[in-house]
């Protein structure tokens, strides 16, 4: 016997579950500036994904054996080495990134030497 209604319980459960995910994320992340976003799309993102394109067309092309559990290793593989390839460029960019600071650093305060003008000697 099948009941129409839980279909409709069904999703409104899962659609309230995904709402409160999102409400929580939003909550709880710090928020980009739409300058920090669009740098971080146009120079990590858009190239990743293009490059992941590039390689699961180059693998589907290449038609490797039927089954499909080689397949997937090999799409694994190719994210995990362009995840790796990218986080290394990431880590690069930070080290030659640093921010100067704000403020110069305190300049040493000078100490009068002892017996400078001779008048000390009696």
């Amino acid at each position: 016997m099948t009941y129409p209604v839980l279909g409709l319980v069904y999703f409104t459960l899962k659609t309230a579950l995904v709402y409160f995910l999102i409400i929580l994320l939003r909550a709880s992340l710090p928020r980009f500036r739409i300058d920090q976003m669009m740098d971080l799309n146009w120079k990590l993102l858009t190239p990743m994904s293009l490059f992941a394109l590039i390689g699961t067309a180059l693998v589907y092309r290449l038609a490797l054996p039927q089954p499909a559990i080689i397949r997937v290793v090999v799409l694994l593989a190719l994210n995990g080495l362009i995840l790796w390839i990218f986080n290394l460029f990431m880590v690069r960019a930070g080290k030659n990134n640093r921010r100067q600071p704000l403020a110069a650093q305190p300049r040493p305060v000078a100490r009068a030497e002892k017996n400078v003008s001779g008048m000390d000697a009696e």
